[in-house]
């Protein structure tokens, strides 16, 4: 049954939606590594809520110079 829903189901398929390079990779790469800890949802999960989603929309809006922006389905995106 799980196997035959998972096929079903594209829309929840993973994909790369954009990547930095340069400069401004390695200070998200620096952000991530020093601010994990400090992510308020670190120890929470909810499908609906916060959820992996939440985090990188955490991390991206610490970096307005990024044009990276999740799609409008990124459910959690707008948890925080």
């Amino acid at each position: 049954m799980i196997k035959y829903y998972t096929n079903r189901n594209k829309r929840f398929t993973s994909k790369i939606i954009g990547f930095e390079t340069g400069n401004l990779a390695e200070q998200i790469n620096e952000f991530v590594n020093k601010n994990y800890t400090n992510y308020k949802y670190k120890d929470k999960y909810n499908y609906l809520g916060n959820n992996c989603n939440t985090f990188v929309d955490w991390i991206l809006k610490q970096f307005p110079q990024s044009k990276i922006k999740l799609p409008f389905m990124a459910i959690g995106k707008k948890y925080n």
